[in-house]
């Protein structure tokens, strides 16, 4: 037998070696094989795949969380990683990228991540939430900030001071020509506020700067932003397009969750807003000087007014001849004013708000004021008025001093197609 020599090993190992080399590309070839199978299989199987594409986009709208923020396991993102079908509908669907939410964590890697996902909602403008603070140490935020905002739509701003704010609105104007709704927060949604804060007191200008640069905004909601009270303004800012403003806090969840929140009523005191229709405030903390010189000056077509008082907002008549167009009152009184809510009723029943279509009072009154309610519906139906509703929340049941004559003449108007609720809020005296 022929000795094996070392030229004979090495040829044979190279001899192996390419016939592993060739069966390893036959493998790879056979997994491409199968996996282009099984794509074939998913797109006949999937439901999804069967569908037109405009429904299907519709379908994974529907799937984004409320809060949208870049997660490898949440929509919009977890539709890359299911198939290429899926994959591509989404890429296809900018809806599904134009909402992002980030914060200070943004760093290089994210930030690469952030600038890919609103490329893909192009040529739709952006929802933005940031929440942070604008500074050296978070640069990744603010950068996304420049970088994007003129593209916004929608914008959320959780800054813990007025300087934040000074960072991207600069001294130019028209910075946001497509912003539309603009939410302001000194702290977080969620209700907490950040550590080490410089209130927006000393500096509501800022505010004011940012509504300025945003000339088509028609919704602006203040969350606990407190300007420190009644600061005299140097000018007053007059915007042509905003047309719902809630300070303080949301109409969207129940009184109980705003009870709480700061009113930011003094921005009042800088604007002149002549189309505003919608106006919500959850604690009146001006005075009633303050407020009626903006009605006054605005003489906004306001259709829907809720306040928060925490006192009395002086004259009733003068102030119910400044939002003749309302429809739609809903006044809480955190403290007795039975002067105001007798004299209110005594005006509403001789005419004035004649638009006046849902009214809604809630406090507690040391006279009753039963009589001259029933007095003022009457006199409305009799009118012909539009009033629907009437609705009278106590903090305390105070159902003893509401006679069966006034329950039974009550009764009647119900009868006749009035909504009305008198007493708390689970229980309806009438």
């Amino acid at each position: 037998m022929a000795s094996i020599t070392v030229t004979d090993l090495r040829t044979r190992i190279d001899e192996l070696s390419l016939a592993i080399t060739r069966q390893r590309e036959v493998l790879k070839d056979l997994e491409n094989q199968k996996r282009t199978a099984q794509g074939d299989l998913n797109a006949i199987l999937d439901p999804m795949s069967r569908l037109p594409s405009e429904i299907s986009s519709d379908i994974m709208l529907l799937c984004l969380p409320t809060t949208v923020r870049p997660d490898p396991h949440a929509a919009p993102m977890i539709f890359l990683n299911i198939c290429r079908s899926w994959s591509n509908i989404a890429l296809c669907t900018p809806a599904l990228w134009s909402a992002i939410q980030v914060d200070t964590k943004i760093g290089e890697g994210l930030g690469q991540l952030t600038d890919r996902w609103v490329a893909r909602a192009a040529p739709r403008l952006l929802s933005l939430s940031l929440h942070g603070t604008l500074d050296s140490r978070t640069p990744g935020l603010l950068n996304f900030a420049r970088r994007n905002l003129r593209k916004a739509q929608n914008l959320e701003l959780y800054f813990p001071s007025a300087s934040d704010l000074r960072k991207i609105t600069g001294s130019g104007a028209s910075l946001f020509p497509s912003l539309t709704r603009l939410t302001i927060g000194q702290g977080d949604r969620d209700g907490t506020i950040y550590e080490d804060e410089e209130h927006y007191s000393d500096d509501a200008h800022e505010c004011v700067r940012m509504l300025s640069a945003a000339p088509n905004l028609v919704e602006c909601t203040f969350y606990d932003v407190w300007f420190g009270g009644d600061h005299p303004p140097t000018s007053l800012v007059t915007h042509t397009s905003l047309r719902d403003l809630y300070l303080g806090g949301s109409p969207t969840g129940s009184f109980f969750e705003t009870i709480d929140r700061e009113s930011s009523a003094a921005i009042l005191l800088y604007l002149t807003l002549p189309v505003l229709e919608r106006l919500w405030i959850t604690n009146l903390d001006i005075s009633s000087d303050n407020l009626f010189d903006f009605l006054e000056r605005s003489s906004p077509p306001l259709r829907y007014l809720y306040m928060d008082c925490n006192n009395e907002p002086g004259d009733a008549e003068h102030f119910l001849q400044l939002i003749p167009t309302v429809t739609d009152l809903y006044i809480w009184f955190n403290a007795f004013s039975e002067n105001f809510v007798f004299s209110m009723m005594a005006a509403l029943a001789s005419g004035f708000l004649p638009n006046l279509r849902n009214l809604i009072i809630h406090g507690a009154q040391r006279r009753s004021p039963y009589e001259q309610v029933l007095s003022t519906l009457s006199a409305r139906r009799a009118s012909g008025s539009p009033l629907q509703s009437f609705k009278w929340w106590e903090w305390v049941h105070g159902g003893s001093e509401l006679s069966p004559e006034i329950v039974t003449a009550l009764r009647e108007l119900v009868a006749d197609g009035m909504d009305i609720h008198i007493g708390q809020e689970g229980h309806n005296l009438i």
